[in-house]
């Protein structure tokens, strides 16, 4: 339960981190790959902490799967970020990002500008609305003009070849029911403006 997978597009495996069981205070702090028919556990000499609520993603211009944040097994909340390679987890929490997150926050890479986009999630001060991007090596807060108001437990996904470029934000989870559509989809262009693309309701449900 609330592990966190992405497909390292480099490597044609899919990464899972972390995640709990059911009935149980076992956070685990184990790195798998599933290949299409065997999942195989990777052992790296150094691990992120065990931990739930995290999100990772990938980035396609670094080959890397980057994963920020979560909450550990006491419920401390995490502010660091980390890359995987396929071989080794690599800490690189740089002096100055986004706030611990204990969950709810969601990455995707934008492959127009290379960065990975961070939006949103739960912190000790409540519900955020806060969007930071990745290069590699600094996480930088963005502030556009408008966006999407604050949230927990959304999706973002980059849509790579889109004349709008960057990102998608749903009020999520996402369904595909009628009765269950988000109420917006936002996109980010590169000039850091987002746009809401569902002006009005699809229903009442949040």
């Amino acid at each position: 339960r609330e592990p966190t997978m992405t497909y390292d597009a480099a490597r044609q495996r899919v990464v899972l981190f972390g995640g709990t069981t059911d009935h149980s205070q076992l956070v685990y702090v184990d790195t798998w790959e599933w290949d299409g028919n065997t999942w195989t556990q990777k052992l790296p000499a150094i691990s992120p902490p065990a931990r739930i609520g995290h999100s990772m993603t990938y980035d396609v211009g670094r080959a890397r799967v980057v994963l920020f944040g979560g909450k550990s097994p006491v419920g401390d909340s995490f502010g660091d970020t980390w890359e995987w390679d396929g071989a080794a987890w690599v800490d690189k929490t740089p002096a100055t990002g986004p706030s611990a997150r204990d969950r709810g926050h969601a990455m995707a890479y934008d492959s127009t500008r290379g960065r990975v986009v961070l939006f949103g999630g739960s912190d000790d001060s409540g519900v955020r609305g806060d969007t930071w991007e990745w290069d590699g090596a600094s996480w930088v807060e963005r502030a556009p003009a408008t966006a999407p108001p604050a949230r927990v437990d959304h999706a973002l996904a980059g849509l790579e070849g889109s004349e709008l470029d960057a990102v998608a934000s749903t009020v999520g989870p996402v369904q595909f029911f009628p009765a269950l559509m988000p109420k917006r989809l936002w996109l980010e262009e590169p000039s850091a403006r987002r746009i809401s693309l569902f002006p009005q309701p699809l229903s009442s449900a949040e």
